[in-house]
């Protein structure tokens, strides 16, 4: 009987030899004949295969950030499974990905023993999961502009992004709005285009962008229209002065003119009101008057009486119970209008106790024609 004992053993994949070793030849009766034999041993192969699994990359969703995004995460999806503590790992470098759109999770997997590398005893399979970037939401809201009514059309370029979702870190918006307003009122500032970039580099494709509209707002330009003031001696005629001018810190604006109403004259000694009834504003033939915010102040009218220079004559006594007078006077300077007669009656200065007072005259001026009484349009 031979009897012999095989010492190989090949635990990873590959190719060893089965070595026999102890090979021993005995009689039917125990004895040890092994001498009697010249024994050539022949070894035999030991093979281990690869062993067969099937691999599947991690598959991840991103919100566009900008920056670029890997999943090194992976699992055994066949019947076989990795050997008992033999562990998965994604070779360098794994697959990243950074804007908007889905590709496949490709990168290589290494398969561990401890620290040993042991990817030689696998047959790998690849099913490839995906990544995928999703565009970033983001609200643009266009600026709300004002300005006071200048002629010029209102526009606004500026933005602000009012959703949760920024952009991305070093990202530049770059908003073009089509909204106008000229006239005093208010429009929307709506939002024509916009674009992101990333320095040089358009990334408008990987935001997915709503828009909300700003307002453009033009205030009515505020003026305040006086009428000016005017004076003259009397002379019979009327006093009529209708001329105006903006007074306020804003003026028209350049190439606009005033067209005014008002009322206002003044012929006896006195002053009146130089009122303004209405005020428009004309750009051209165009009536922009709505534009404006206007307030007026009337001016003054005023007429004063013609001087007339007279003397009459002092006096004085000791206090003797009756009143003192002076009858005598003269006219110096000035003249009556033509057509009015001035009758200078005398004094009527009178004082009975010890003090002083005026010596004043006694005068009227009549006009001849009317036998009208114009003396309040003469002094003294």
């Amino acid at each position: 009987t031979l009897q012999a004992k095989a010492s190989g053993m090949q635990t990873l994949a590959g190719v060893g030899k089965n070595t026999l070793s102890k090979a021993k030849v005995t009689a039917a009766d125990g004895t040890d004949v092994t001498k009697n034999y010249e024994i050539v041993c022949e070894c035999g192969r030991l093979e281990v295969f690869p062993r067969p699994i099937t691999v599947r990359t991690g598959s991840t969703a991103w919100i566009y950030d900008g920056k670029p995004h890997a999943d090194t995460g992976c699992e055994v999806v066949s019947a076989n499974g990795a050997v008992n503590g033999h562990t998965l790992r994604a070779a360098d470098p794994p697959a990243r990905t950074t804007d908007c759109g889905a590709a496949e999770n490709i990168f290589e997997v290494r398969v561990f023993d401890g620290s040993a590398d042991v990817t030689y005893c696998y047959e790998i399979e690849y099913e490839y999961g995906a990544l995928t970037v999703t565009p970033r939401p983001v609200t643009v809201r266009a600026v709300d502009v004002e300005k006071i009514y200048d002629g010029t059309p209102l526009t606004g370029e500026g933005y602000a992004v009012v959703s949760a979702l920024k952009l991305a870190e070093g990202h530049i918006g770059k908003l073009l709005c089509e909204g106008s307003q000229t006239d005093a009122g208010s429009s929307e500032n709506r939002v024509g285009s916009f674009a992101v970039f990333d320095g040089d580099r358009d990334v408008t494709a990987n935001y997915s962008a709503t828009y909300e509209a700003g307002t453009l707002t033009v205030l009515k330009r505020p003026i305040t229209v006086r009428a000016e003031d005017a004076r003259k001696t009397y002379d019979g005629a009327p006093l009529t002065h209708f001329v105006y001018k903006v007074v306020s810190e804003y003026r028209l604006v350049y190439g606009h003119r005033l067209s005014v109403a008002g009322e206002g004259a003044q012929t006896e000694a006195g002053f009146c009101d130089n009122k303004i009834l209405s005020v428009a504003v004309y750009s051209g033939d165009r009536d922009v008057t709505a534009n404006y915010e206007i307030a007026t102040e009337n001016g003054v009218l005023t007429v004063d009486p013609v001087a007339l220079q007279c003397f009459s004559d002092s006096a004085e006594k000791p206090y003797d119970g009756t009143p003192l007078t002076a009858a005598g006077w003269a006219l110096i300077d000035g003249k009556t209008l033509q057509g009015h007669v001035l009758t200078i009656y005398g004094t009527c200065g009178s004082i009975l106790y010890p003090g002083s007072c005026y010596n004043e005259l006694d005068y009227t001026v009549v006009e001849t024609a009317t036998g009208r009484d114009v003396s309040h349009n003469y002094r003294f």
